[in-house]
């Protein structure tokens, strides 16, 4: 059977305007020809670590095992922070360890990390742009399956992504804002399993009451709606319209649910 080409990844806060993708894209061919390169994104806000975190962790599990994922939000480029590569049987990692490849480190079974060495004879770390001189290259090694002790030291612990955390008093759960998506839906950091077996009154954020429902549609035209999305995690969203900027509404504010 013929074997595919290796499947790399990119999920970045660089935009398409600049040509930094582009520049990433030439040095990854340039060590590996055959790969087959991929866009998560470039679009996550700039040093928005959270969002990209969680766009990653979204299109990790659906990809074919085996395949190599680069994400870059980095902004602590150039200071001690550390790279990491992140092997499984499932997938491969590489970035920044500041926490954006913590959340999608979980779905994998028997994660093995490696600290990436800022020197070897493939790259040297850069100041202002890692994403070029170290995890480019780094993923091209890896899909020629060059071993990573060859350019990485095996660590124990990386950088944990630090989220809000959920609180429950009574019949009051407690959860906030962490990002949004371009539609301006407000993703939060309740899961649908904090309302499993619940009957939930009302869910409330800034004084707007946010209506549960299956779907989008079932709201009334551009008004408030909260659904368990994609992700399994509870979504703020207004029908049609823009919760974000209607509702004024930001990372950080508080969601309430109360139970009955």
């Amino acid at each position: 059977m013929q074997r595919h080409a290796p499947i790399v990844t990119l999920t970045t806060d660089f935009g398409t305007r600049d040509g930094y993708v582009g520049a990433m894209k030439g040095r990854l061919l340039s060590i590996h020809p055959g790969l087959n390169i991929v866009d998560i994104s470039h679009d996550i806000s700039p040093q928005d670590i959270v969002a990209g975190a969680m766009t990653l962790r979204r299109a990790v599990k659906e990809f074919p095992s085996g395949s190599i994922h680069v994400a870059v939000i980095d902004p602590g480029v150039g200071s001690e922070r550390g790279a990491l590569i992140i092997t499984s049987a499932k997938a491969v990692l590489i970035g920044p360890d500041n926490g954006l490849l913590e959340p999608a480190s979980r779905l994998l079974a028997d994660p093995v990390c490696h600290r990436l060495k800022p020197r070897t004879p493939w790259w040297q770390a850069h100041n202002s742009f890692d994403g070029l001189a170290v995890f480019a290259p780094a993923a091209a090694l890896m899909a020629r399956d060059i071993d990573p002790a060859e350019f990485s030291d095996q660590v124990s612990t990386i950088e944990h992504l630090e989220l809000p955390t959920v609180t429950r008093t009574g019949k009051l759960l407690v959860g906030q804002i962490i990002a949004f998506d371009r539609f301006g839906n407000a993703m939060t950091n309740i899961s649908e399993r904090h309302l499993e077996n619940e009957t939930i009154a009302k869910i409330t954020c800034q004084g707007s009451r946010f209506d549960r429902f299956n779907h989008y549609q079932n709201g009334a035209a551009k008004g408030p709606v909260a659904i368990i999305n994609s992700d399994r995690m509870l979504e703020l969203a207004c029908y049609g319209g823009n919760a974000e900027r209607e509702l004024s509404l930001v990372a950080g504010h508080s969601v309430d649910v109360v139970f009955n």
